[in-house]
């Protein structure tokens, strides 16, 4: 008998443990839609450190903030106007997020939780602003996701509410699209995923990602498929570039930011599909920037018969007129591909460059420049204007860019900030942590 029941306890331990080993394995990420907490403490240290282009973009992006701005919030979208009001709230409860996190000001956290706790008003369904609403989401869910998780002081009934808010947008987020749309709306139905840590609604989307990149993107081992690809097939294009690089910008911007959502959550579409991403990377936007040649028959048959034509946007404007026309920037594409895994992207750096100092993007560059670096290596060292000092001076040591920092004399642990001002004479070495959990130990600093 106290064997069956040892027996039995075993078994009761052993289920407990694999359950609790489901539940962590399903467990989200927060922050984790954009931006993780360790790309935020990142870039952090770059505006601590008055480094461009962060400094800049995250100056930029305060002075739009008008901290008096009273927020809408409608219950329902009737119009375009309206639309724009929904769009712009949710851009600038963003704004107001990032820098309250960056500056420690919660003047700034207070305005994010006044836009968003406004629009939790909204509860229109049937509302036909299915495609703004999508477009818009995305703001919304990145401050939510910062307010929320970060300690922004935002009450549990707030946040409740807030996550009804969120539901009520999911419901537009459904439509049968293939073109950009679909992609820009899976994005943000999977960001509203990992707000309410909806694993059934998270999985759907990476189902649809994948499903649809094939759709929209088309590489010539697609060879005749897939059988939606509706126009002229061009290696490293979407079908949409035939319409407009606009339009065809905005899709791919959909289908990267999904794949960073997936990316902070641990699935990593980027390596499923990257070589159809990079190939459409460098095909487009060097069609864009001028250093690929645009073939005489592209687009032909197709969105009103042009072959050898790009447009600009609807409005009507042919390529080349539209190189220097604001366009969204691939900083996240190309931090991944360049930045963390080593592709060789010159005409997205082109692209990106021509664009990154405009005021549109500043918070593009905030949230997405240079990102933490490769996850498979890690260096550290140490940087000092002096080699010794007088009795009474000091060293100021400083370390390379980590996430975490140990330091010591000899072997004694002394500080465990990015910089250390040294006292007294000795053999200094710093082990930086990076954002990725790679630990590095520097080479000794003498100090006399």
């Amino acid at each position: 008998m106290r064997k069956f029941i040892k027996l039995i306890f075993i078994l009761y331990i052993g289920g407990i443990s694999l359950f609790s080993t489901s539940l962590l394995a399903q467990a989200f990420k927060h922050p984790g839609i954009l931006q993780s907490k360790e790309d935020l403490d990142f870039v952090k240290l770059k505006i601590t450190a008055n480094q461009e282009p962060w400094i800049s973009a995250y100056n930029g992006t305060k002075s739009q903030i008008n901290l008096n701005y009273i927020p809408l919030g409608l219950v329902s979208l009737n119009n375009q106007t309206d639309a724009d009001s929904y769009m712009s709230d949710g851009l600038l409860a963003y704004k107001c997020a990032l820098v309250w996190y960056h500056s420690g000001n919660v003047a700034y956290a207070n305005k994010a939780k006044q836009i968003l706790n406004a629009w939790t008003v909204y509860n229109d369904p049937d509302g036909d602003q299915n495609l703004n609403i999508h477009w818009g989401a995305i703001n919304f869910m990145g401050a939510a996701e910062i307010i929320n998780s970060l300690g922004g002081g935002w009450s549990t009934t707030e946040v409740a509410a807030f996550k009804v808010f969120t539901r009520r947008l999911t419901t537009h987020m459904n439509v049968p699209w293939y073109n950009n749309a679909q992609q820009t709306q899976i994005r943000s139905r999977m960001a509203c995923a990992v707000f309410l840590e909806d694993r059934v609604m998270f999985d759907k989307c990476i189902t649809d990602w994948r499903y649809y990149i094939d759709v929209y993107y088309y590489i010539r081992e697609d060879g005749a498929k897939p059988p939606k690809y509706p126009y002229p097939k061009i290696h490293g294009t979407t079908w949409e570039l035939c319409r407009d690089f606009n339009h065809a910008n905005m899709g791919s911007r959909g289908t990267f930011d999904g794949a960073t959502i997936a990316w902070n959550q641990g699935v990593d579409l980027y390596a499923e599909q990257k070589y159809r991403m990079t190939e459409f990377l460098e095909t487009t936007f060097g069609f864009y920037m001028g250093t690929i040649p645009i073939p005489p028959t592209i687009c032909g048959n197709s969105f009103g018969d042009h072959p050898g034509v790009l447009y600009c946007n609807e409005d009507g404007r042919i390529w080349p007129t539209c190189t220097n026309n604001t366009q969204m920037l691939k900083e996240s594409a190309y931090n991944h591909f360049k930045n963390r895994l080593g592709y060789n992207l010159p005409n997205t750096l082109a692209y990106n460059n021509a664009r990154r100092t405009n005021s549109y993007f500043w918070v593009q560059v905030l949230t997405e420049y240079v990102q933490p670096f490769n996850t498979n290596t890690c260096t550290a060292t140490i940087t000092s204007p002096v080699n010794s000092f007088c009795a009474g001076s000091s060293a100021l040591l400083t370390a390379s860019t980590g996430a975490s920092y140990k330091w010591f004399n000899g072997t004694t642990q002394v500080g465990t900030g990015a910089t250390y001002t040294a006292l007294a004479a000795g053999s200094y070495k710093v082990e930086v942590t990076n954002f990725s959990g790679c630990k590095a130990t520097s080479a000794a600093k003498v100090i006399t």
